[in-house]
C-alpha cells in the first residue's frame, strides 16, 4: 500500500483537535473554570505517555493483525463478498456498532469501568477531555478491536476511516462549543 495511513491518522487527529480548540476559544458554550493551558498540558501529557506506550505495545501489532486478516480473507465482510465503497461504508457502520457496544460495556462491567472512569473524572469538559484515557482502557480496547477485526474483516482503508471518524467525533462531542440554536435543535 502506497498511502501512509499512520501519518494520515495523526494528521486527521491533529487537525480535528486544533479545529475544536480554535472553535472553543472563540465560541465556548461554558466558561472554563480552570486554566485551559494547564488542561492542555495535563491531558496532552497523558496523551503523549499513552501514545508511546500503546504504540509500542498495541498499535503496530494491531495494524499487522488487520493486514494479516485482510490477506487471509477472514471475516463476515469477506464472506459476504463486500468490496470497494460498499465494504467501506458497511464496515464503518458495523465497526461503529461494535464500538458502541464496547463503550456500553465500559460503563456496565465493573472491571472495565475501573479503567474507563479515568475519562469521566475530568472536572470540566472540553476537547482535551478526548485525550484523557487510562492506558489499561486503551489496551483492553485494542484487544476488543482485534476481535472485531477477525469477526468482521474490514480492509485496512475501512479501518483507517473508522478510526479517523471516531477520533474526530470524540473530539467534537467533548468540545466546549456553543453551536447556533438551529444546529443544536
Amino acid at each position: 500500500m502506497d498511502a501512509d495511513l499512520d501519518t494520515g491518522k495523526l494528521v486527521v487527529f491533529l487537525c480535528g483537535f486544533l479545529l475544536m480548540l480554535i472553535i472553543e476559544t472563540f465560541k465556548p458554550a461554558r466558561v472554563c473554570r480552570s486554566s485551559r493551558l494547564k488542561r492542555l498540558f495535563f491531558h496532552g501529557g497523558i496523551a503523549v505517555v499513552n501514545t508511546v506506550l500503546i504504540r509500542l505495545l498495541v498499535y503496530v501489532p494491531l495494524l499487522l493483525w488487520i493486514v494479516f486478516v485482510e490477506q487471509k480473507g477472514w471475516g463476515v465482510s469477506r464472506w459476504l463478498g463486500l468490496s470497494d465503497y460498499t465494504e467501506l461504508l458497511v464496515s464503518v457502520v458495523v465497526i461503529d456498532f461494535f464500538d458502541y457496544l464496547w463503550h456500553r460495556a465500559n460503563h456496565r462491567v465493573r472491571l472495565l469501568w475501573r479503567f474507563h472512569k479515568a475519562h469521566h473524572t475530568d472536572t470540566s469538559m472540553d476537547v482535551t477531555t478526548s485525550l484523557r484515557f487510562h492506558p489499561g482502557e486503551l489496551v483492553n480496547s485494542a484487544l476488543a478491536k482485534a476481535l472485531w477485526i477477525v469477526i468482521w474483516g474490514p480492509t485496512v482503508i475501512a479501518w483507517f476511516i473508522f478510526e479517523s471518524l471516531v477520533s474526530f467525533s470524540a473530539q467534537f462531542h467533548h468540545a466546549n462549543i456553543d453551536l447556533p440554536d438551529v444546529i443544536e435543535k
